[in-house]
């Protein structure tokens, strides 16, 4: 099986409710999910928020932040968590970065083939 596959059970998981089954799911496949760690980190911190932990789901984010990630989900998750704790400053910055843009103007559109 591979990591998408993995991840997208976990994800449907999330998406029926289950969030402890997909948050298990993600545990015990840990290692062969290092690729999309990023996807992952988000998935756990959604599951985390809907559990009423939104201090966990921002420290996970944090986190991958803090390893470099480059990934626009979590930097556009970060920025809702943000927003809905109050910290509209982190929010504004967190949304520039997914959009890659550091001055507020509107990142570039791209085609996807």
């Amino acid at each position: 099986m591979t990591e998408w596959e993995i991840f997208a059970q976990a994800r449907a998981l999330h998406d029926a409710g289950d969030c402890d089954g997909a948050l298990t799911l993600i545990s015990k496949a840990r290692p062969e999910l290092e690729r999309i760690r990023g996807h992952v980190a988000c998935l756990q911190a959604s599951c985390h928020e809907r559990k009423g932990n939104r201090a966990l789901a921002l420290r996970l984010l944090e986190n991958e932040i803090a390893a470099g990630t480059t990934n626009f989900w979590v930097y556009y998750q970060i920025g809702g968590l943000y927003e809905a704790t109050g910290r509209q400053d982190a929010a504004i910055a967190a949304f520039r970065q997914a959009h890659g843009s550091k001055d507020g103007r509107k990142a570039p559109r791209t085609v996807m083939s």
